[in-house]
């Protein structure tokens, strides 16, 4: 399985591979194709901001 860490932009800080994907997963873990994962301790949240 490869994985690609990215990293991401909030409030002006920029923790290192705060988020990674998986492009290629394994057959088991298929479900995970084209997702993106965010660490807990990269100190970035996301919320659903549909007004």
């Amino acid at each position: 399985m490869i994985t690609a860490a990215c990293h991401a932009t909030a409030d002006g800080q920029r923790p290192p591979n705060a988020a990674w994907s998986h492009p290629l997963p394994s057959p088991l873990a298929w479900r995970i194709k084209n997702k993106v994962a965010f660490s807990p301790f990269s100190g970035i949240r996301i919320e659903n901001d549909r007004t």
